[in-house]
């Protein structure tokens, strides 16, 4: 779960993060680029790559639809999937 809160942040931030590099690098001051950037609009952004990442992970992550769902089994002492 930490893994895609950690995947989920990145993709949130990075709107942010590649317009600040941007503007960095065409010379603008980070004071400058605090006062002046367009947070609603990049904040936006990064919640529609969320939004898209969130529905690819749905659509490509899992079992196919009515496979049996078959648990693990302690074996030998360890939690191991069922063959």
């Amino acid at each position: 779960m930490l893994r895609v809160f950690i995947i989920i942040a990145l993709v949130f931030s990075l709107p942010l993060v590649t317009h600040a590099l941007w503007y960095r690098l065409r010379g603008g001051s980070m004071d400058e680029y605090v006062q002046k950037a367009p947070l609603l609009v990049l904040s936006l952004a990064g919640a529609l790559l969320v939004f898209g990442l969130l529905i690819t992970f749905a659509s490509f992550e899992g079992e196919p639809p009515g496979k049996p769902f078959r648990p693990p089994i302690l074996k030998d002492g360890r939690i191991v999937p069922q063959d």
